[in-house]
């Protein structure tokens, strides 16, 4: 999204012991929606991936979406929805048709880490990879611990990635391995990884249940998936987006077709 200039300008009116116009906004509220215009920008520009209009011969239709730096997003569906496919895509796939398919930012083939990983014992994170990771990212409890060893593998592929490219990590169903407390822990350690570390993580999982809330705490983003095609991308600092994500997760409950 590209920065849009204010259209105007704003007059000052004096007189009668009147400063400025009674409708301009001040200084300070000026700043901020430039602050914010700049972000946005700078966001647009920075993308890791963009995807318009893609085709896959298996599992994805006409899909768009865009990957951000340091934003966590979650890919969230029924099974066959296409969670998969769109890891596939991004990690190594090419579309059969796109309007656009912009991956250049990233050091492909990527690796999609899911569930066999927990048969593997932990890589060894060095203290200053896992620094780098921020606060809550060191390994805590055990190494066999099953949120440790996710944390070593996660920590230890980012940090593989080549220097210089943008790095994205690819998790497939990697929290549906976890209890609800574990999972919580992890991703919310997850997203402030990425903040902190710059990197991108887009996670495909089944793990819905009424209760939505943890998703608040563990990604800025939720894209739903429906027969390969996006039905709704949800952004988690809007309260109309999260109750359209409550009502989503309900009807899957209702039906029997969510995880707790």
């Amino acid at each position: 999204e590209a920065a849009v200039a204010l259209a105007g300008s704003w007059p000052s009116v004096s007189g009668a012991g009147i400063r400025g116009s009674a409708c301009a906004p001040s200084a300070r509220a000026r700043q901020r929606a430039s602050s914010a215009r700049l972000a946005r920008a700078a966001q647009a520009t920075a993308l890791i991936a963009r995807l318009r209009s893609v085709h896959a011969e298996h599992g994805v239709h006409g899909l768009d979406l865009d990957v951000s730096p340091g934003r966590v997003l979650l890919a969230i569906g029924a099974s066959g929805a296409g969670k998969s496919s769109l890891l596939k895509l991004l990690a190594f796939g090419q579309p059969a048709s796109a309007a656009e398919f912009d991956v250049s930012a990233l050091d492909r083939p990527l690796r999609i880490l899911d569930g066999s990983m927990l048969k593997d014992s932990p890589p060894a994170v060095s203290a200053r990879d896992a620094a780098a990771f921020g606060g809550g990212w060191e390994q805590t409890v055990s190494p066999s611990a099953r949120t440790d060893k996710w944390k070593a593998h996660c920590c230890a592929y980012v940090c593989s990635q080549a220097p210089g490219s943008q790095r994205l990590l690819l998790l497939d169903e990697a929290l549906d391995t976890m209890p609800r407390p574990l999972r919580i822990r992890f991703a919310v350690d997850l997203r402030s990884a990425a903040r902190s570390a710059g990197f991108s993580v887009v996670s495909a999982t089944h793990c819905l249940a009424g209760d939505v809330s943890w998703m608040q705490q563990a990604a800025d983003d939720v894209l739903i998936l429906e027969e390969g095609k996006v039905q709704q991308l949800l952004h988690l600092d809007s309260p109309k987006d999260v109750e359209a994500l409550r009502q989503y997760a309900a009807l899957r409950c209702r039906f029997g077709s969510a995880n707790p």
